[in-house]
């Protein structure tokens, strides 16, 4: 390991991974959420570039997920000896002359380029054309198909284009911890990206027909038949051909790793959302450019307004609750749904308004998912039952609270993950809340950031991180420089 530029030293199974398959053409790192696949594949990357002449990178992920990739994985764990140049493909701005005179620029560099790409790029002309573009001007390309669950339809048209990707790249990674949750013939279309017939099949009908039995029903009122799927079969076998191409990493496997795991699941505001921010931002930058004074309990109102727009709802000076999108279009709730589509066990979600709890019950309810809540609304003698249906009742998979009123002194230990869908000014509130789960010890917790680019959500995250105080930054020249950050979103 000491011979290797590691930005920070692998764990274990980091380092295993990267050791014995570093070198391979495709791999499969099916590593249960926030277990550090994001880290084996940069170093992998970095040490093809390093000795293998490996000159690009094309990450495929969900929105959001891939621009992380770019803004804070890669400047995390990079290596340093290993030049490299970045971009995020954008459908809106993709359209613009600067942005096709720096994707130009881009191409023609000589470093390691890392090009992430959202996986609905691939159901555009333009997002296909610029996938292509960049394989073109590169000789050696890594693909890297995070949450490749995502391309579990055989059938469906952006799972096609991803897998005509195989025979033009010369290394293939994907990424899941639910690669199969739904059914084994998920696994199909995800091997095919690493190779052609990597299941022993080059036919979807015929690894169907292997692994499943198939009877046939009859819809009475059209009187026509159709197929279901009543068995799957031949499961030892199909097993032994994923192992091997994959690696499997639990959480609880990793003892070396620390009991909270963090990370960021970034997300884009609506037109509409981002229309209401850029209003709010501006109306305050007049003022402050006219001199006049600003005081803290005003900054602090500005911010909060920001947080809300950026969950979809403004509230206006009379107290009523205007939705500024649709539920099922609602940025931060398809944030959540994802993260919750991901959880193994059961999730605790902090939000810190009341109307976002709300919103987040709701979008429960439409999973079918059981939940209990626990905020200043909750009454008394309703607080205890919640806890304990939690704790002890297996069909309560989700529990909904305030930081503030259930992130001291609670014992949620049974929760698996942890998801901040809002975030709080109070370092300590947010450090008591996370330990809610780990009361017990032993255990590793995923902790996921839902955050919402170019907001608040960024800098609250980074000030705590720092232990910062935030009297300044909700005033005078804290204000004031947070508010042209805004700007240049």
């Amino acid at each position: 390991m000491a011979d290797y530029p590691f930005v920070f030293p692998p764990y274990r199974h980091q380092l295993r991974e990267f050791e014995l398959h570093r070198d391979d053409e495709a791999r499969a790192l099916l590593w249960q959420m926030r277990s550090g696949k994001t880290k084996a594949v940069i170093d992998t990357a970095c040490y093809n570039a390093r000795y293998r002449e490996l000159d690009g990178v094309l990450v495929i992920a969900p929105n959001g997920v891939h621009v992380n990739w770019i803004i804070r994985e890669l400047p995390k764990h990079h290596w340093r000896e290993v030049p490299h140049c970045k971009m995020v493909w954008n459908a809106v701005k993709a359209r613009n002359v600067s942005w096709r005179e720096a994707f130009a620029h881009f191409k023609a560099s000589n470093k390691l380029a890392w090009f992430a790409v959202n996986c609905d790029a691939f159901q555009t002309k333009v997002g296909k054309q610029a996938v292509a573009e960049f394989l073109k001007s590169r000789k050696r390309v890594l693909l890297v198909v995070d949450e490749s669950h995502e391309f579990g339809t055989p059938g469906a048209k952006r799972t096609r284009a991803v897998r005509a990707l195989e025979s033009k790249t010369a290394m293939r990674r994907i990424l899941s911890g639910t690669a199969v949750d739904e059914s084994p013939l998920k696994a199909f279309s995800q091997y095919e990206i690493l190779s052609k017939g990597a299941l022993g099949f080059t036919r979807y009908q015929d690894f169907k027909d292997r692994y499943a039995v198939e009877e046939e029903k009859r819809n009475w009122k059209t009187k026509r038949t159709y197929k279901v799927i009543s068995e799957y079969v031949n499961q030892e076998e199909l097993r032994e051909r994923m192992a091997q191409w994959s690696s499997v990493v639990l959480r609880e496997d990793c003892d070396d790793m620390p009991e909270l795991i963090r990370a960021a699941r970034p997300f884009e505001m609506l037109p509409e959302q981002r229309k209401v921010f850029d209003n709010l931002v501006d109306g305050m930058m007049q003022r402050l450019e006219s001199g006049e004074h600003v005081s803290p309990s005003d900054g602090g109102a500005l911010v909060i307004r920001l947080q809300q727009v950026s969950s979809g709802y403004v509230v206006d000076e009379d107290g009523d609750i205007h939705q500024l999108v649709k539920p099922e279009l609602n940025p931060r709730l398809e944030a959540l749904r994802a993260e919750l589509i991901l959880a193994r066990g059961k999730t605790i979600i902090w939000c810190r308004f009341r109307e976002e709890i709300r919103l987040v019950t709701e979008l429960l309810r439409r999973m079918g998912r059981n939940f209990v809540e626990y905020h200043g609304g909750t009454k008394a003698d309703e607080r205890s039952d919640a806890i304990d249906a939690f704790q002890n009742d297996p069909s309560v998979t989700e529990f909904v609270g305030q930081p503030r009123a259930g992130g001291q002194g609670l014992d949620l230990s049974a929760g698996d993950d942890i998801v901040w869908f809002s975030h709080t000014f109070s370092a300590i509130e947010r450090k008591q809340a996370d330990e809610r789960a780990t009361q017990l010890g032993g255990r590793r917790i995923g902790v996921a950031d839902l955050v919402a680019l170019g907001t608040p959500d960024e800098r609250i995250l980074e000030k705590q991180e720092e232990k910062a105080q935030t009297a300044d930054y909700l005033s005078g020249r804290g204000l004031k420089n947070f508010l042209r950050s805004m700007e240049n979103v």
